[in-house]
């Protein structure tokens, strides 16, 4: 009998992934306001709640116990169209005085547009984050705040509080040309001073959805500039410049055609440093079969810092969503090949010893007459962890390019893998300190096949697996 190809309503439910959150349908993407209020992790989100594309943008909002349970809340933020605001864009929530305050960037038609037009609006709750309420006297800032500047596509506030004091950061555009991260104080968050371009670029002409992480004495900037992520670890002067220490890529995936624009907890119970990034859809471009939601959340993702070096690893409430697991660590051995469980939804955790000759392709999502399948690799020659896309998907216009992230073994020759896949979404954390994300779009049915290779001198400590609790992929 030859392979189905789904479509239709059956598509919707094969590709929509399981254990990653999406709203329902319609489209989402950057994550927003992440904070945690009254025992509960708050995540809001970019939302069209009329359609699967861009447009009408609002705030969507879930909340949760353990960072990978979220249940469904009322929409947080729309448009006021009366005060001739069309879009909500991103921004920032913090606990002023006990009471949640939104910081977000206003957009409307005309003198108001992204370009020119962008002002800062604020939104307080007296009920637990449930109902919001606009400031009467918005904006909060606006541009004439830059003291002659020029800065245009003015957005994406992110605010923290050091002692009494509260700061702001802003994306922008310097001088039509130069992508800029901008930098403001304010004792009350009613009275705001520009202080500096904090960090300012020729490379990228907008350095979107900033965040400003401070751990241990280090303060971590990321910034997502439609390319891959960038993070820069260093200090902040006197004159509010930052002085980069050490920059890097935040996940080694394609921009945003993977991971992008993540935000932080700033107010973790536990203190750490809490990421949840975008994965969009971009991926399946122009591809019909395929509709009805777009955009889902990433994993939660834990970073620290280690030897002046970030580190991401996956927060430990992800074991939560663990179902039926099975242990082939007995069986993997040097030059050879293991049969896992089949699936398009699943964990696995790889610890191996790895020398110079020797390869790991881990083949998952292959259709039984091997037409489609998505490899996993690592090569000990050169240290680089790939995710091959070139046979993902029967689909002619969907991305199939590969992805790759260079992943140093650690002192004793180990690599660690925790792979997460899901449907048409794999995450990969390495060493506890790389990661790599991307999409793909498997359109047979039975692509569900999956296994692992050893080639050449190869020790196997762990090679476990975990189905996963099936959580968002329903679709009325």
């Amino acid at each position: 009998m030859a392979n189905k190809t789904f479509k239709g309503k059956d598509m919707k439910y094969k590709l929509k992934p399981k254990y990653h959150f999406s709203p329902e349908k319609n489209w989402m993407n950057d994550p927003n306001g992440l904070t945690f209020f009254k025992e509960k992790y708050h995540m809001f989100y970019q939302h069209n709640p009329h359609a699967d594309v861009w447009g009408d943008i609002h705030w969507g909002h879930v909340v949760s116990t353990d960072l990978v349970h979220w249940q469904q809340c009322p929409i947080a933020l729309s448009p006021s169209l009366d005060k001739g605001e069309v879009h909500c864009y991103s921004g920032c929530t913090v606990i002023d005085n006990g009471i949640p305050t939104i910081f977000y960037t206003s957009i409307g038609i005309n003198d108001r547009s992204p370009e020119f037009g962008a002002q800062q609006w604020r939104a307080k709750s007296y009920d637990d984050l449930m109902m919001w309420e606009k400031y009467s006297n918005n904006p909060a800032i606006d541009n004439s705040i830059h003291k002659g500047e020029i800065i245009t596509f003015w957005r994406d506030p992110f605010i923290w509080q050091e002692g009494n004091i509260w700061f702001a950061i802003m994306s922008g555009t310097h001088n039509h040309t130069n992508g800029c991260i901008l930098i403001y104080r304010s004792p009350d968050l009613e009275n705001w001073e520009f202080l500096n371009i904090l960090y300012e670029t020729e490379k990228f002409k907008l350095l979107e959805c900033p965040n400003m992480i401070k751990i241990g004495e280090d303060y971590v900037m990321i910034y997502s500039p439609v390319d891959k992520l960038h993070y820069h670890i260093g200090r902040i002067t006197d004159d509010f410049r930052f002085d980069t220490k050490t920059t890097g890529i935040l996940d080694g995936g394609s921009g945003r055609l993977g991971y992008y624009s993540p935000n932080t907890y700033m107010n973790a119970p536990d203190n750490r440093r809490i990421l949840f990034g975008w994965i969009s859809d971009f991926a399946r471009k122009d591809e019909k079969s395929i509709s009805g939601w777009s955009g889902i959340q990433s994993l939660p993702r834990v970073m620290t810092i280690q030897s002046n070096e970030l580190c991401i690893a996956p927060a430990e409430e992800c074991s939560l969503l663990r179902k039926s697991h099975s242990d082939y660590s007995e069986n993997a051995k040097s030059n050879s090949t293991t049969l896992l469980q089949k699936g398009n939804s699943f964990e696995i955790v790889l610890e191996a010893n790895v020398v110079e000759d020797s390869a790991i392709i881990l083949t998952v999502l292959e259709s039984k007459d091997k037409k489609e399948k998505t490899t996993i690799s690592y090569c000990g020659k050169n240290n680089e962890l790939t995710i091959d896309r070139s046979a993902s998907s029967l689909y002619e216009n969907v991305v199939k390019t590969a992805v790759t992230q260079t992943v140093p073994l650690r002192k004793d020759g180990e690599l660690k893998l925790d792979i997460f896949v899901d449907c048409s979404v794999v995450e990969v954390f390495a060493n506890d300190q790389y990661t790599l994300t991307a999409r793909m779009y498997p359109s047979l049915e039975d692509a569900e096949n999956n296994k692992i290779e050893f080639k050449g001198t190869i020790t196997v400590k762990k090679l476990e697996l975990w189905t996963m609790e099936e959580l968002y992929n329903n679709f009325n």
